[in-house]
């Protein structure tokens, strides 16, 4: 009798872990990834007055660069398989969907794209991580 209830009590034990654990996958967020092409008309003002803007605006509300390829130093190359590819391009990783419209409500965001406009188009999206 007393084997029973050990294995009823193990058992009881492995079901609650399950549902515990699927509790837990539930709350947890996967990461989006925001993919900006840009055209730039104007490099110079672009690198000076923009760049440094929208990066700290990325850095206070979270936002990590992954990728930035870009024809200029310190940047990588974007490499065609099929098609033409943007001249510039970032990839930023976000922990929530949340955490990345919030900071593209922010006034830090806005300031910096109207700023940017004046000398790139851009074109940007985000995907939600495969985990």
């Amino acid at each position: 009798m007393a084997r029973y209830t050990v294995l009823l009590g193990v058992m009881g034990g492995i079901g609650i872990g399950a549902v515990g654990v699927q509790g837990l996958k539930a709350q947890i967020k996967s990461p989006f990834y925001m993919v900006t092409e840009i055209e730039v008309r104007n490099p110079d003002p672009y690198n000076q007055d923009y760049v440094p803007k929208i990066v700290d605006s990325l850095k206070k509300f979270g936002g990590r660069y992954v990728v930035i390829g870009a024809p200029e130093p310190g940047a990588r190359d974007v490499i065609s398989f099929s098609g033409t590819p943007p001249k510039r391009v970032t990839i930023v990783v976000w922990d929530s969907i949340d955490t990345m419209f919030k900071w593209s409500r922010s006034e830090e965001f806005k300031d910096a794209r109207r700023i940017g406009e004046r000398y790139a188009s851009f074109r940007q999206y985000a995907v939600e991580a495969y985990e």
